[in-house]
């Protein structure tokens, strides 16, 4: 298991949408921040367990004092896990369990309370992204048809997700087609099955999002879960 580290933001900062190469979990231990990315904004206050699965998106917005957290990277975690979210009743003491006993994660992550779930958005924007992922139109045609402008729809999924609508559709194929990796399925039909045209499409696409082909990151992902099985 990798170190556990602690960051530091000051008030105001903001870290626009990025990834990590490998799963980690977040404790808030000073101060609170918005998530922001593909599953929408999260309140993350003092207390906050942030699960994030490999190569998750996301962006941070702090608040106006400053914000500490603590991370434990979770390499061999299943690209197939879904960022969550809940809250420890101590923090202090999870993290002083976190800094002495890392592997203890689970166990914290077991006994934290109910999950902290994404704030709701404006009236017409889960239709809009239902559509959107549905892949049924293009943006602005789904705009129009339920009576929005596409420049305003683009203004406000910029700022409740970090990503336009062209980014956040091509965010959830790429998701998809991680989990596919994780499998066995030729990366054809792991292409087809993640909503792109065919492999090129999502060799293309891959390249573009994290700089590997779709095989090089199939290995890696295998790689990592055949090191997380073996016996320590």
């Amino acid at each position: 298991m990798s170190a556990i580290y602690e960051t530091s933001h000051d008030p105001h900062d903001l870290l626009p949408v990025h990834r990590h190469s490998d799963a980690y979990l977040t404790l808030v231990v000073d101060g609170a921040y918005t998530e922001f990315g593909p599953d929408g904004p999260v309140r993350c206050e003092l207390g906050t367990l942030v699960l994030h699965p490999p190569f998750h998106l996301h962006g941070d917005r702090f608040d106006r004092h400053r914000v500490r957290t603590l991370n434990l990277p979770l390499p061999g975690l299943s690209p197939s896990l879904v960022m969550a979210m809940r809250r420890v009743a101590d923090p202090r003491k999870a993290r002083a369990l976190l800094q002495r006993h890392p592997s203890a994660w689970g166990a914290l992550w077991e006994a934290a309370d109910a999950a902290v779930e994404p704030r709701s958005l404006s009236g017409w924007q889960p239709m809009f992204i239902a559509r959107l992922l549905a892949g049924d139109a293009d943006a602005a045609a789904i705009a129009t048809d339920i009576g929005i402008s596409p420049e305003h729809v683009s203004r406000t999924l910029a700022r409740t997700h970090g990503l336009g609508p062209r980014a956040l559709r091509a965010e959830w194929r790429f998701r998809r087609a991680l989990v596919g990796l994780a499998g066995d399925g030729s990366i054809a039909s792991v292409a087809m099955d993640a909503g792109y045209a065919d492999q090129a499409h999502f060799s293309r696409s891959c390249r573009a999002i994290i700089g590997m082909t779709p095989a090089a990151l199939r290995r890696r992902i295998k790689c990592v879960q055949s090191m997380a099985t073996q016996p320590r």
